[in-house]
């Protein structure tokens, strides 16, 4: 989406691609399904899901820098609890050093 000079990309349920890294170059937000944190990838199969099917907190902080994106807001998140919300947001930080929200309903960002 551009408008009044602002580019804002919205990912789906998706993982690192070139599509999603040609859409979100230097975005001035991008709003990133971040389906678990790193504590959540327990088995097998959740470690094929984080690496094939949906972003997890082990590269979305990745996505958004290589994209060079100004702000992050992760979204799409499995049901946890606000402690282990703060943990997912801690991961992608490591990984990402602008800005990470984590998604509300009705979230307003300002760019």
């Amino acid at each position: 989406m551009r408008g009044k000079g602002r580019v804002v990309t919205i990912s789906g349920d998706c993982v690192a691609c070139e599509g999603l890294g040609r859409l979100a170059r230097e975005a001035d937000l991008l709003v990133q399904c971040c389906y678990l944190a790193l504590a959540e990838i327990t088995t097998p199969v959740l470690a094929c899901l984080a690496r094939d099917t949906i972003a997890c907190a082990d590269t979305v902080g990745q996505i958004a820098t290589q994209a060079g994106v100004k702000q992050l807001v992760l979204t799409h998140f499995q049901q946890k609890s606000e402690a282990m919300m703060e943990k997912l947001a801690l991961e992608v930080a490591h990984d990402y050093a602008g800005p990470v929200i984590l998604g509300r309903d009705l979230l307003e960002v300002l760019l």
